[in-house]
């Protein structure tokens, strides 16, 4: 509800009562004062709500800054599977390295390959490492 305000500091000091016999019109600066306190009123609304503004502004920002460091950290975990991924990719291609895209696969390759698997997991279990074992076997 937006009242108009309808003094200024200016006019209320530029106000000139008319004089009555006992000094100023005792009504005209009644209505001039009823005025003036509904000014204030009008501002104090305003201000209000003002105030109401500034505190919810306040609090979505908050809102926006944890939202951010949420977003961050969830930025930051992806980055970090994303690099565990390519190592992983890497480590996979080095694997398939010898894989000519001419070979056929059959079901003979496939049990092959998880065997190797297996095998590989095993020796990773135990704390051994197949690419070390083979580089040894190779001297």
């Amino acid at each position: 509800m937006e009242k108009k305000v309808v003094f200024t500091p200016q006019s209320i000091l530029k106000k000139k009562f008319t004089r009555d016999v006992k000094g100023y019109d005792a009504y005209e600066v009644d209505a001039f004062l009823d005025q003036v306190i509904l000014d204030y009123q009008s501002y104090e609304e305003a201000l209000a709500e003002a105030e109401d503004e500034v505190a919810k502004a306040k609090r979505e920002a908050g809102e926006l800054l944890l939202q951010k460091e949420e977003l961050t950290a969830a930025l930051s975990k992806v980055r970090e599977e994303r690099h565990g991924l390519e190592v992983k990719n890497a480590s996979l291609e080095n694997r398939l390295d010898g894989i000519k895209p001419g070979d056929s696969v059959n079901s003979e390759n496939l049990q092959l390959l998880k065997r190797l698997r297996t095998l590989e997991e095993f020796l990773y279990r135990h704390g051994y490492s197949p690419s070390e074992i083979t580089s040894g076997l190779k001297k």
